[in-house]
């Protein structure tokens, strides 16, 4: 019997899920929650988490990545509204094994949840080809940044203190408002820091820098390891 745990931030739709997924004589939910907190109290008793996020959803790419980093035997589907590729490879790279549209039909739903239990990846069919194709513009924005180790780390070392505290952030997927809140400073200063960051590091936009930040954060670990 498959174990489902839904996480929605509004609970009347939370429990129209557990209606749907509780019909399955397969599937059993052991939890409806609405917080992060209680999802996480939550994962180590399951086998698939069901994250209906909203747009420009920060809080829950931080959630998955913690499911992801913790308890890395839990698969995480996640459900949302945005087809942009950029907002999805968030999900992605924070550790989802998957990515469906609210819009999509129950039957795939259900597809779907049984294929993330089996550790299959998957995104809806009407955003596979347009995320095929930011993979490939990925691809090219790698070997742009990470080129040449030492010239990536020159480009690091030139950034500020506060400008790696932003970065951080920026590679937690928060948005400029968010991380003004964060760091108690003036949107406008967040956004002047974004600016001058991505002229460091020979970004073209928020994206690439996060994305730069986490492959450093990789290699870094990589090296790490070595050491030891």
């Amino acid at each position: 019997m498959m174990r489902v745990l839904i996480v929605d931030k509004l609970r009347l739709f939370c429990h129209t899920l557990k209606v749907v997924l509780q019909r399955e004589d397969d599937m059993r939910v052991v939890g409806c929650v609405t917080t992060a907190e209680e999802a996480l109290h939550q994962v180590p008793h399951c086998d698939v988490v069901l994250v209906n996020t909203t747009a420009e959803d920060a809080d829950s790419v931080h959630l998955v990545r913690q499911i992801t980093s913790h308890q890395p035997g839990v698969k995480v589907l996640v459900v949302g509204i945005s087809e942009m590729s950029d907002q999805i490879l968030q999900y992605v790279e924070a550790g989802a094994s998957g990515y469906i549209l609210k819009e999509d039909s129950v039957e795939l739903l259900l597809e779907k949840v049984r294929a993330a239990e089996k550790a299959e990846a998957f995104v809806s069919p009407q955003i596979a080809a347009q995320l095929m194709s930011r993979l490939a513009e990925l691809t090219s924005m790698r070997s742009r940044l990470w080129a040449a180790p030492e010239t990536q780390m020159r480009r690091f070392s030139e950034l500020t203190q506060r400008e790696q505290e932003v970065l951080g952030l920026l590679g937690k997927g928060l948005s400029n408002q968010e991380i003004a809140e964060q760091l108690y400073i003036e949107h406008g200063t967040v956004k002047n820091h974004v600016h001058r960051i991505l002229k460091k590091l020979n970004a073209s936009n928020r994206h690439e820098a996060a994305a730069a930040y986490m492959m450093r954060l990789r290699h870094e670990s990589a090296t790490a390891y070595a050491i030891s």
